[in-house]
């Protein structure tokens, strides 16, 4: 009960990039209760990240008090419970992880280490400027309890192509810059470094978030663009598939602007957080953790890049994250609490 009632407070107080200051106000004032010496360090002016310790801290749990803007979501501020699940923006990204986490502190003695940033839903700059000491990390993000040891890095792309225009009623006349940049996009998810494959990662993807064509159908487009998401498994190198979608790209006479990129990594089953935490989870569930990699970036990224092994954990679903139907299951929620306990437990 004390898992819902904090998670119905958290997704009632509306927490899109840029907004974080009230949220961040709540859990500050949570954490002091639970007797956390606390830190804040500004990423933006009215938006800091919270560091707080109890004892050394050499554990890190981390994530993020931000969401995805409402968008599609119904009554996205206003909780409610449905077949045991509780349904809000950011029930499963991540404020569901945060509810969890601020009952495991409650449930363990051990010491450990919070930091909850800002900004993750947009460019992670609350990550990336973080400064904080661990020796390891777990960041929270929905992944059915699985442990993630590794994470899919991406190439977000722009791509233009050019057409030929002619009058709707003689299409064969024309070239449609629609259609050529649909042949693009299925083109690159045959390309060779998408037709790699990792022992974490079922399949590599490509995702069209945005398309952009035509003016009417009485004329055949003579100009398209699309955005693409690019899927980079552990193991793939990056600059060699930017080399092969250019390649692809020059052929087609079309242009392509590189948005962003963030590389993949993996760490060993043998690291110590990832030995630590499946042994947590044995101990609470009475059976073998299942090992994954996490499809989208998170800010365990930002924490490889500062040297720390992190492993990424957490209660629910990713697929319902950013829709319009985010929820949780509340039963997950308590186990994946007296997980995180343990581990901190065991860690100290």
């Amino acid at each position: 009960m004390e898992i819902l009632e904090t998670l119905k407070e958290l997704v009632s107080i509306p927490s899109p990039p840029g907004q974080e200051e009230r949220i961040q106000q709540y859990l500050a004032q949570r954490l002091i209760e639970l007797e956390f010496d606390l830190q804040f360090q500004e990423v933006f002016p009215k938006r800091e990240n919270i560091i707080a310790r109890r004892g050394k801290g050499e554990l890190l749990l981390c994530t993020h008090a931000d969401t995805f803007p409402a968008y599609t979501h119904t009554h996205p501020y206003l909780p409610r419970i449905q077949g045991g699940n509780l349904i809000g923006r950011g029930a499963v990204d991540a404020k569901g992880q945060i509810a969890a986490l601020l009952e495991a502190v409650k449930l363990s003695k051990g010491d450990c280490a919070i930091a909850l940033v800002v900004d993750e839903e947009n460019e992670g700059k609350g990550s990336e400027i973080l400064e904080v000491e661990a020796k390891a990390a777990v960041v929270l993000e929905p992944t059915n309890l699985d442990i993630a040891i590794a994470e899919a890095g991406a190439i977000e792309v722009d791509i233009e192509v050019e057409g030929k225009g002619v009058h709707g009623a003689m299409p064969e006349r024309g070239e449609n810059a629609i259609l050529k940049a649909l042949e693009i996009y299925e083109r690159i998810k045959n390309l060779p470094f998408s037709r790699q494959r990792h022992a974490l990662f079922p399949k590599s993807w490509v995702n069209l978030g945005l398309i952009e064509g035509g003016c009417d159908v009485g004329v055949v487009p003579e100009k398209c663009k699309i955005r693409l998401d690019v899927a980079i498994l552990p193991g793939v190198d990056v600059e060699e598939a930017i080399k092969q979608m250019k390649g692809l790209i020059e052929g087609e006479g079309a242009s392509l602007k590189i948005l962003d990129i963030s590389p993949p990594f993996s760490i060993s089953e043998s690291e110590k957080i990832a030995r630590t935490l499946s042994k947590a989870f044995k101990e609470v569930t009475q059976r073998e953790p299942r090992l994954c990699g996490m499809r989208s970036w998170t800010d365990a990224q930002n924490l490889m890049a500062k040297g720390i092994p992190t492993a990424i954990f957490g209660a629910g679903n990713l697929a319902n994250a950013h829709s319009s139907h985010e929820s949780i299951s509340l039963k997950d929620l308590e186990t994946m609490a007296k997980i995180l306990a343990r581990l901190i437990d065991l860690w100290t």
